[in-house]
């Protein structure tokens, strides 16, 4: 990243994360229902287009969230989870890498059939 004329290695550039801070309220907390509408239906933020607009949107965009859906439906229609150890909520925590991810956390996954 470039920053005051200056490489510094090892860093990649958020540019969308100071954007999403006056965006979204409480940006940095876990809050699905921020996508979510008062009928239960997905919301459209404009700032937050992941497969691009107009012209050149991705075509696959419809096969792309519909797979999502059918994975983890079915994901949740077959497995039961559950946490290793209840008492030990997921960590909040950050690894910053080639992507941001949570750190790993354990779960049971529990055949329903």
């Amino acid at each position: 990243m470039v920053d005051q004329n200056k490489l510094q290695p090892r860093r990649l550039p958020f540019p969308h994360s100071r954007l999403l801070l006056q965006v979204f309220p409480a940006a940095r907390t876990f809050n699905p229902s921020r996508f979510i509408d008062e009928n239960g239906k997905l919301k459209k933020v404009d700032e937050f287009i992941p497969f691009s607009i107009g012209k050149r949107q991705c075509l696959g965009e419809g096969l792309a969230k519909m797979e999502l859906f059918l994975f983890i439906a079915n994901l949740f229609n077959r497995f039961e989870l559950s946490s290793v150890n209840p008492d030990e909520p997921p960590s909040m925590k950050k690894s910053f890498g080639t992507t941001l991810r949570p750190p790993p956390y354990h779960c049971l996954a529990r055949p329903r059939f």
